[in-house]
């Protein structure tokens, strides 16, 4: 019995299975036709697709059970022609208008070019450059001059018509030598198409909020809302600003213009020795006044070791006239300096410049010490870089011991060298 189950099955099987295909695909057209009615049968045709449809219906279905798609509406009935994909809106033309504002934007070039110039008289040529950019209808931005009697520059920025700007090249290569010329194009198109889509995208989303915005029934919403459409008009605003940089920069080329001087050759530096030091010898008698004792002379020299050739130090010594004793009696130490008049050459002659004298310092006269101040008038009758010759006539007032003051006299001459 088992045995005969098992080959009567198969043959069961394959009884039902046609008529379980055909009420699957009736019902599959069923709800076909439920979901996207057929759409109304032309007058002329007579009905034509109705018909063919009933009778596909009472077909039996294929093995595969597949659904028989249904058929597409006939091209001359209403309704019947397809939306438009994007593949379909993807392949069809721009417009003129859309196709001329494309074929512009792939124009625009940002243009910067650099020119050195070596010229002759810094001041006209700035002025030429200035007048050049002018007459092509160009704008100065900055201009820097520096220089003056020696080398000079001038560096210059500019912007020029596009269409100008090879105008301005040649006119401005006639000014000098050209040392260096540079030009960089960049192509902007594409930045200029694509903030042009940001806009408008963003006008659109700004049209939508406002349209919202009216129908907004709460304070919050519409706070929410304005805030919103705050951001957006900051940003088509910031997008115009770009659209209006990047269209003057198509416009107009920005030129940088160097002009310079050839520098003169540097000065010749002579290295010329300096002095140290200014030593020197001093040659003089003293006379020593001393009222109602009487008066005494001395003749003695100076070791004198200047600074410079006005200010220094003095060391001297002095022996009486009569000789009865032996060794030094006077001595003096002390610190002095010349001083010139403008009105006289300022003691900058070679011949015969006066000047006045003055000192202070340490005097031992006789085994007396005392205090020493003078001031003098001289002449000084050789004065080159390394040697002065001068005659002077001093003056002097001693104080300070238990003699009492006296005065001192004394004509000299002097020579010192440069060391």
């Amino acid at each position: 019995m088992a045995k005969l189950t098992r080959r009567i099955y198969p043959f069961l099987l394959l009884c039902l299975l046609p008529a379980c295909g055909a009420s699957s695909a009736a019902s599959m057209d069923a709800k076909a036709g439920m979901a996207a009615p057929a759409p109304p049968s032309d007058p002329a045709s007579g009905g034509a697709e109705s018909i063919a449809v009933s009778e596909e219906a009472e077909q039996p279905a294929a093995p595969t059970m597949a659904a028989t798609p249904s058929p597409s509406p006939a091209p001359g009935t209403p309704g019947s022609e397809p939306a438009t994909t994007p593949e379909r809106a993807a392949e069809a033309p721009p417009s003129p208008k859309d196709a001329l504002s494309m074929a512009a934007m792939k124009k625009m070039v940002d243009i910067e070019a650099r020119l050195s110039i070596e010229v002759t008289d810094i001041a006209k040529s700035v002025a030429q450059v200035r007048k050049v950019a002018f007459d092509l209808g160009g704008q100065l931005v900055s201009e820097n001059v520096s220089g003056g009697q020696g080398p000079a520059r001038a560096e210059i920025a500019l912007r020029i018509p596009v269409g100008k700007s090879d105008g301005f090249f040649a006119a401005a290569e006639t000014l000098g030598v050209v040392q260096s010329r540079q030009v960089t194009a960049k192509d902007i198109g594409k930045q200029y198409y694509d903030a042009t889509l940001r806009l408008s995208n963003l006008e659109v989303t700004l049209k939508r909020y406002e349209g919202i915005l009216a129908q907004a029934k709460s304070v919050e919403e519409m706070l929410r809302l304005e805030a919103e459409l705050g951001r957006l008009r900051g940003e088509i605003e910031r997008v115009k600003g770009e659209l209006r940089w990047m269209g003057d920069r198509a416009a107009r080329a920005t030129i940088f213009v160097s002009l310079f001087t050839k520098a003169d050759a540097p000065p010749v530096v002579i290295l010329r020795p300096k002095a140290t030091i200014f030593p020197g010898l001093r040659f003089g008698y003293l006379r020593d006044l001393r009222g109602d004792a009487g008066s005494q002379g001395f003749v003695g020299a100076s070791l004198t070791v200047g600074f410079t050739q006005a200010f220094g130090i003095e060391v001297g010594g002095y022996r009486t006239t009569e000789f009865d004793t032996s060794g030094v009696d006077a001595v003096t130490v002390t610190l002095g300096g010349r001083f010139y008049s403008e009105y006289l050459g300022n003691g900058e002659r070679e011949f015969l410049n006066p000047y006045l004298h003055g000192r202070a310092g340490y005097a031992r006269f006789l085994s007396r010490n005392e205090a020493i101040v003078g001031a003098g008038l001289g002449l000084e009758i050789l004065k080159r870089e390394w040697l002065t010759l001068d005659l002077e006539g001093r003056g002097s007032v001693l104080f300070g011991s238990k003699a009492g003051g006296h005065v001192g006299v004394e004509p000299s001459l002097g020579v010192s060298v440069a060391f």
